[in-house]
């Protein structure tokens, strides 16, 4: 049906002065047999439909003007149509998946192969997983959300991720394709977290870690008589810059073969990399809050210098690069707490220990170990530390880190 103002009638002279300023009305062209006209759209409307009142935010009156017509003030009523089909809107998003697909498919080149998607969830090949799509390939399979974006998960890491349950699994979808690691890794990045896989490892799946000190263990005192009173000042620098210091509880009385358990949470986050320092101090007339300032500093110092060069990091690709820079910094942070400290209490020793992207996921998911006497667990330790005839070690832990449930 065709509208278009009448040429053969004006109907403005005929509207009443209430209804003029809010009324437009269309008169449909002549069709024979037609009994209605001339016609308002509201009419040819109810034509089509037996309760048309529904598709308005509220009923409709019934007055009319001179003409005939109802007055509609179409300002104040709005025509509401009824939604399409949801299997309409269906067929659209999935047509929109398969273009966002294929066009991946054709920025790399058609390195995924042929597609081999046939099940009862696929129509023209792309499959409906989770709230989005997917088409699988001879090598593995490209996936989008309908976001734009397309991701394409293969190999190893697209192995680990089916065996895991896919999108269904706690990862949910990616959101990268994967990306190298300086180091020959790889990693892929999805919703809530990554896999990571390096040459000679089954991939590991991780999202945060945790790094934990557990204790100290004392080998020997410190020459002279009587028994020791130590503390130690711990800090991380991640590549992101953002350092953290914490200082132990003085442990009074410490004797030959004594262990210290003990437990302080350094670092909560990705496993990027970072830089531990461990400095150890036997109490004798100083002030630890001093020395800890005095550490902050000096690793805060160190931390700039990631920032200067790559900015910060938020990324595994970021991190990879940051890598060698957290590495060259364990000499420097070293020298620099030793400049530093011209102290009253004595200073027993001092270790950094740089840890890779690959150390942090690895350690993350290897047993720990319970050592002296079973009273300290860990993963990782210092060297010996060994001034004024002392020996001493410090230990630490990583963990992944636990999911904090959703409501």
């Amino acid at each position: 049906m065709y509208y278009h103002p009448s040429s053969t009638s004006n109907p403005w002279q005929f509207y009443n002065l209430y209804s003029y300023p809010r009324i437009i009305s269309v008169n449909p062209y002549f069709y024979p047999y037609s009994s209605f006209f001339p016609r308002s759209f509201e009419e040819m409307w109810q034509s089509y439909n037996s309760s048309p009142a529904e598709y308005y935010s509220y009923s409709i009156p019934r007055e009319r003007n001179q003409l005939g017509y109802p007055n509609v003030p179409q300002r104040d009523r709005p025509l509401l149509l009824p939604p399409p089909p949801p299997n309409l809107m269906e067929a659209v998003r999935r047509e929109k998946a398969r273009k966002t697909i294929e066009y991946k498919w054709k920025k790399l080149y058609g390195a995924p192969g042929k597609s081999i998607s046939s099940s009862a969830f696929a129509v023209g090949a792309v499959e409906k997983v989770g709230d989005g799509y997917r088409i699988r390939y001879e090598n593995g399979a490209i996936y989008t959300q309908n976001s734009g974006s397309a991701y394409w998960v293969h190999g190893l890491i697209g192995q680990k991720y089916d065996a895991l349950g896919g999108v269904q699994s706690w990862l949910g979808f990616p959101i990268s394709d994967e990306i190298p690691l300086q180091d020959g890794g790889r990693v892929s990045r999805f919703e809530k977290g990554e896999i990571y896989w390096w040459d000679g490892m089954d991939p590991i799946d991780l999202n945060e870690v945790t790094l934990t000190y557990t204790g100290t263990h004392c080998f020997g005192t410190t020459d002279g008589p009587g028994t020791d009173e130590v503390y130690a000042i711990i800090s991380v620098i991640p590549p992101s810059g953002n350092t953290s210091t914490a200082m132990t509880k003085l442990y009074n009385d410490v004797d030959d073969g004594e262990s210290l358990p003990d437990y302080i949470e350094l670092y909560r986050g990705k496993p990027y990399g970072l830089n531990l320092n461990f400095v150890l101090f036997e109490r004798d007339q100083g002030d630890p809050n001093v020395y800890k300032k005095t550490v902050e500093s000096s690793v805060q110092a160190a931390a700039g210098l990631i920032t200067t060069a790559i900015g910060v990091v938020a990324s595994p690709a970021a991190a990879a690069v940051a890598g060698p820079i957290l590495v060259s910094l364990a000499p420097t942070v070293s020298k620099e707490i030793n400049n530093l400290l011209g102290t009253a209490d004595d200073f027993l020793g001092e270790s950094t220990l740089p840890l890779s992207m690959k150390d942090m996921v690895q350690l993350a998911t290897r047993p720990d170990e319970l050592v002296h006497n079973n009273q300290i667990r860990k993963k990782l330790e210092t060297h010996l530390l060994t001034g004024d005839g002392s020996s001493y070690k410090g230990y630490f832990n990583l963990h992944p880190a636990p999911t904090l449930p959703t409501f």
